[in-house]
């Protein structure tokens, strides 16, 4: 998972209170905060997909292909698509920020 990164401007991060996205692995996606304001905006994961974010498959192909968890951290909340199995990673992750999950 991480390899798909590499070649992106996205960043990962230990610190999952300024991510936006949350990895299998349980690691995040930075969400380039600064004085309390993120400085990118989810969509930025069109980086790594092979579709635009136009694409109506495209929030299908984030959660349930590469299997991330969106993040935001503004409201303290994991967004995730109703079919999506969280990792035992992720779901320790979700539960150590005390982020209400919320199905879309």
């Amino acid at each position: 998972m991480k390899e798909i990164f590499a070649d992106s401007e996205l960043q990962l991060t230990q610190d999952l209170a300024h991510s936006i996205y949350l990895l299998p692995s349980g690691e995040g996606v930075d969400g380039e905060f600064y004085d309390g304001s993120r400085g990118l905006d989810h969509r930025a994961i069109e980086q790594v997909t092979p579709i635009d974010r136009y694409n109506p498959c495209f929030w299908d192909y984030v959660h349930l292909t590469l299997r991330l968890v969106r993040l935001v951290p503004e409201t303290e909340t994991a967004l995730i698509r109703a079919n999506q199995t969280l990792t035992q990673a992720q779901a320790k992750a979700i539960d150590v920020l005390n982020y209400t999950i919320e199905t879309y």
